[in-house]
């Protein structure tokens, strides 16, 4: 016997590391980096150790002796049998109220400690949200600021009629321009893919929260 948890919040991820298809990708296993993971899968063994390790399997279930069981001379022996069914199944009635309560309970313990982490982790992502379009928006005010630069560093390197070291000159400067421009722009299509990609988490997140919740009211209820 043992415990697997279905739907980890710990999630890894692998990375394509080159082009050859021969060589091994990059893979993060990030067991237990979410701590909600392990207390669950904690109580989730302390719960099976008690079922396995018990002397009673659980507080209700008793081990009883054979050779107490009452023996009636004028029936079959499979009367006494029948006694002992009837009133185990007296016992499992009287207790199923309990037992529905308590699985209950721990169900909705689950959903609450759920619900605490999505806002959490909404709690994060909306921050790495808001500041990769606040690095975004500097990177951008830089860019501008740095054309008028460019522009007026390239008018002075050349005048209208350039020697030969001029326009050498200004054609390693507009060089340097060229890979200035072509970082930011990579840069920026990082923040764009970066910033779908955390929007995209929120949206999955929201719409779990939003699913964890009725279920809650729904035992509430």
């Amino acid at each position: 016997m043992g415990v697997i948890k279905s739907f980890p919040f710990s999630l890894g991820g692998s990375h394509i590391t080159s082009t050859d298809p021969t060589k091994m990708s990059t893979i993060e296993m990030r067991y237990f980096r979410h701590y909600l993971d392990i207390e669950i899968l904690a109580r989730h063994v302390q719960s099976l150790r008690h079922s396995t390790a018990a002397p009673a399997l659980q507080p209700f279930l008793q081990v009883v002796d054979a050779s107490i069981l009452p023996l009636i001379n004028n029936a079959t022996p499979i009367v006494t049998v029948y006694a002992v069914v009837e009133r185990a199944a007296d016992i499992i009635r009287g207790v199923s109220t309990w037992i529905q309560h308590s699985v209950t309970e721990c169900w909705m313990w689950m959903i609450v400690r759920t619900i605490e982490a999505i806002k959490k982790d909404l709690e994060t992502s909306t921050t790495k949200v808001i500041a990769l379009e606040q690095e975004m928006d500097e990177l951008k005010e830089q860019m501008d600021a740095e054309l008028p630069a460019w522009e007026n560093v390239l008018r002075t390197i050349l005048p209208d009629t350039p020697t030969l070291e001029q326009a050498q000159v200004a054609h390693e400067e507009a060089e340097r321009v060229r890979d200035r421009a072509r970082e930011i722009q990579q840069k920026l299509a990082a923040f764009v893919k970066n910033l779908h990609s955390l929007r995209e988490t929120l949206v999955s997140q929201d719409d779990r929260l939003r699913a964890l919740q009725q279920e809650l009211n729904r035992y509430c209820s």
